[in-house]
């Protein structure tokens, strides 16, 4: 559970999804991944999850909490529901979409580099508690 928890803090932290001209931009772990507008299938919340799909079988999730009550209660939309519909409208109506290519700076940097203060204290963790295990 530590290694998994290590590598989805900085992916719930500082994920970017970023739209121009050719279509969308998902910055992960190993650096972005383009998905030109005609391979992007759905986006969509589902319950506490915001999901990407495209052609090929690709996927991309990314979950929040959603306090449904306190959103009608104050009239507030979550802003998984406004992106997916925003992005929906964008490659259903090519119109809507940005004229101009992002520059590399704009769609994220690879998330690994902030998952290793995670992993390092995943590991210190680990490893003080067998050093206490063995001393024991």
């Amino acid at each position: 559970m530590g290694p998994y928890g290590a590598f989805r803090i900085p992916v719930k932290l500082y994920w970017r999804v970023t739209a121009d001209r050719t279509g969308l931009w998902l910055n992960g772990l190993r650096g972005t991944t383009h998905i030109p507008w005609d391979d992007v299938r759905s986006v969509r919340r589902e319950s506490v999850e915001l999901k990407l799909r495209w052609r090929g079988g690709g996927a991309w999730t990314v979950a929040a909490p959603r306090w449904a009550w306190f959103q009608r209660r104050r009239g507030v939309t979550h802003p998984y529901d406004a992106l997916a519909a925003e992005v929906t409208a964008m490659h259903t109506d090519p119109a809507l979409r940005p004229t101009g290519d992002s520059e590399e700076r704009e769609r994220g940097r690879p998330l690994w580099p902030p998952a290793l203060p995670f992993v390092l204290v995943w590991l210190t963790a680990v490893l003080a508690g067998l050093m206490g295990f063995l001393d024991g």
